[in-house]
């Protein structure tokens, strides 16, 4: 029996999800079906307790219960690694920070010596134009510095 005809938006959910999604992988194993018969099946022998079935070879890998929490360790492990993955990524770019901040740290000590440099510059202008308006014989007065400038008016 072929099977029915899609519309044209199920042509376009298919063309978004792929068809992978459809079809399922080539050559892979086909777990969903597993999946959905073991909910059916808890769902639907819910007065019965997993410990009333009789117990089976225990090798058994069509049994429900052992495939949904096989399951779950799998979707588990998938996050611990995830979340591995995460730590190391996070944790390399707190190293490249750290360094980015040693970086910064040593910019700004050059800029401080840099400043240093302009005010030892700036003090020996001034006392270079204190000698050469000594030489022109003008008086001048040093002011030291903080000192209070304000004239009083009485």
């Amino acid at each position: 029996m072929a099977p029915p005809k899609l519309t044209p938006l199920q042509d376009k959910i298919v063309g978004i999800i792929g068809p992978t999604a459809i079809e399922g992988i080539s050559g892979g194993l086909d777990t969903c079906g597993e999946f959905e018969d073991a909910c059916s099946s808890l769902s639907s022998a819910s007065t019965i307790s997993l410990q009333d079935k009789p117990s089976t070879s225990g090798n058994n890998e069509m049994d429900p219960p052992k495939k949904v929490s096989s399951r779950k360790r799998h979707i588990q492990d998938e996050d611990n690694q995830s979340s591995q993955r995460l730590v190391a990524i996070e944790e390399e770019r707190l190293l490249v920070e750290k360094e980015r901040l040693s970086i910064e740290k040593e910019r700004l000590e050059v800029e401080k010596q840099r400043l240093e440099n302009e005010k030892q510059k700036l003090i020996i202008s001034q006392q270079r134009h204190q000698i050469y308006l000594g030489q022109l014989g003008v008086q001048f007065t040093c002011i030291p510095q903080g000192a209070d400038t304000s004239i009083a008016h009485e």
